[in-house]
C-alpha cells in the first residue's frame, strides 16, 4: 500500500509541475488619433487621402514575348511629419494582387484597360527588392517625429502580349508605430 501511495504521490507531483507558469506574455500598445502627416512626392494626402503617381505611357508592342519585363523605375518619396513620439513608422502597402504574379499589385480591369501587366513596388532602386503586397514592407526611422524614405514603382509584364489600355491601380498605406 505504501508503494502505491508513493507512486500516486509522485505522479500527482509530476502532473502538477507540467502546468506550472514558466513565463508571462504582457501585451502593450496603444491607439492614436494623431497619425503622421503623409507627403508623397511633394503632395500631401491629408486633404484628399490620395496622390497620383504617373508611370507614363508605354508601347505595348515593345513588351511582346517578354514576360517579367519592367518599365523604368519611378521614385516615390514618402515624407512623414507630425508623427507620434515613436522611433519607427512601419508601412504596409495593401491592394489587390495580380492573379498571375502575386508579388505585383493588380491593375484595374474592365473596358479599355491593359492586360497582362501589374505594378511592382520596390524598397530600393534595385528591381530585385520587390515589396510584397499586403505585408509589412518597410520601416521608416523617425527622428523628431519625422522620417522619409524613397520607394520605386514600375509596370511589370505578366504575359507574352500586353493588351493596350489604362493600367491603373489603387494601393493604400497602413502605418503602425514602434
Amino acid at each position: 500500500m505504501v508503494k502505491k501511495t508513493l507512486i500516486a504521490a509522485s505522479l500527482f507531483a509530476l502532473a502538477g509541475s507540467a502546468f506550472a507558469a514558466d513565463g508571462t506574455i504582457q501585451f502593450t500598445g496603444a491607439f492614436t488619433d494623431a497619425p503622421c502627416e503623409i507627403n508623397i512626392n511633394g503632395s500631401t494626402t491629408n486633404t484628399t487621402n490620395s496622390v497620383s503617381v504617373a508611370l507614363d505611357t508605354w508601347n505595348a508592342a515593345n513588351f511582346k514575348d517578354n514576360v517579367g519585363a519592367t518599365t523604368d523605375l519611378k521614385p516615390i518619396t514618402i515624407s512623414l511629419s507630425g508623427c507620434p513620439n515613436m522611433t519607427k513608422a512601419n508601412i504596409q502597402f495593401n491592394g489587390a494582387t495580380d492573379a498571375v504574379n502575386p508579388t505585383l499589385f493588380a491593375t484595374q480591369t474592365g473596358a479599355d484597360t491593359a492586360t497582362n501587366v501589374g505594378i511592382a513596388l520596390y524598397s530600393s532602386a534595385n528591381s530585385a527588392d520587390v515589396i510584397t503586397p499586403n505585408t509589412r514592407s518597410l520601416s521608416i526611422p523617425l527622428t523628431a517625429q519625422t522620417g522619409q524614405y524613397t520607394i520605386y514603382a514600375s509596370y511589370m509584364t505578366t504575359g507574352a502580349t500586353v493588351g493596350q489600355g489604362a493600367a491603373n491601380a489603387d494601393v493604400t498605406m497602413d502605418i503602425s508605430y514602434e
